[in-house]
């Protein structure tokens, strides 16, 4: 089931720089498939807030383990994400391992 998230400040940051992003980095679109072939600890991508974000090498530096990570790895981590109550800094940091979107017809916000 699918269901809307209260966002935070920084959740609508992430959310609103997606364009911003797309244009200026020149993404490409990465659909759920394709991230969900990314699910292990050698190979990690998550989507959050429709951005796909490939994690592999900042597996080991999260602060709250690998395991929480590959719990989420090939798939929408958004809303483990925001219930975390990440930081903008963490958000800011993930922006280097940004890789893609997801194309609009399989967003769900």
């Amino acid at each position: 089931m699918v269901t809307r998230l209260k966002l935070n400040w920084v959740s609508q940051n992430l959310i609103s720089s997606t364009i911003k992003d797309f244009h200026r980095k020149q993404l490409k679109f990465i659909s759920l498939e394709e991230v969900s072939k990314h699910d292990t600890i050698s190979d990690c991508w998550i989507i959050l807030f429709d951005k796909v974000y490939d994690i592999t090498d900042f597996i080991w530096r999260h602060p709250g383990g690998e395991t929480i990570l590959l719990e989420q790895a090939g798939q929408d981590a958004t809303r483990a994400f925001h219930e975390a109550g990440h930081s903008q800094m963490l958000a800011t940091n993930l922006q280097a391992n940004l890789i893609g979107v997801l194309p609009p017809h399989q967003r769900l916000l």
